[in-house]
């Protein structure tokens, strides 16, 4: 929407990012760790997370609305991800930002043009994307897939238990028949 112009004539020649690794869904013990109530966010189980949310409704009603309007948000992004039709490969399951971004690059790159991002693996491997990952395949758009594994943290704000790779995708005139794929990259060194 920002660049209508560009959009107009065929797309972007390059899409560069690391977009955002969030899933959809709302993780009841990420939001209550980062309001401040971590004796929600760290209880034993489900079930005690719960009975504790559900006691906010009388004790804190202000934070409580909070979350709930948390809920709401998400759900209402779910549900755009999953019905408006616009993400037919990457909205899924429960979604994740990085799938929908992914697939919107593709979608606003130019003809012959390249997309290039970080996004983590599950892109190739996770069993709610595997159409995604086909399509670029058997469309021949998947140029490269350098697989990472962060055991030397060679990106030191990711764990060093999460998957990583950097993918670059063509736009649709250009054809790629050998995509070239490489996994448990640990250091800049192995890259050549």
């Amino acid at each position: 929407l920002a660049f209508p112009e560009v959009i107009g004539e065929g797309g972007f020649d390059c899409v560069l990012g690391n977009p955002p690794w969030e899933r959809v869904k709302l993780q009841n013990e990420e939001w209550f760790a980062a309001n401040g109530r971590l004796e929600i966010a760290n209880a034993p189980n489900a079930s005690i997370r719960q009975r504790l949310i559900r006691a906010l409704k009388d004790d804190e009603p202000e934070l409580y609305e909070r979350y709930q309007d948390a809920l709401r948000l998400a759900e209402a992004e779910s549900s755009f991800f999953r019905g408006s039709g616009a993400f037919p490969l990457s909205g899924t399951g429960d979604v994740n930002t990085f799938a929908v971004f992914t697939e919107l690059a593709t979608r606003i790159v130019a003809p012959r043009g390249n997309v290039g991002l970080i996004i983590p693996t599950g892109l190739a491997t996770d069993d709610q994307l595997q159409h995604f990952f086909a399509t670029l395949i058997n469309d021949e758009r998947l140029v490269s897939l350098t697989g990472f594994e962060n055991e030397e943290f060679f990106f030191q704000g990711i764990a060093n238990v999460v998957r990583y790779c950097a993918i670059t995708i063509s736009g649709k005139s250009r054809r790629i028949s050998r995509p070239i794929f490489s996994f448990y990259i640990r250091n800049a060194d192995q890259l050549r």
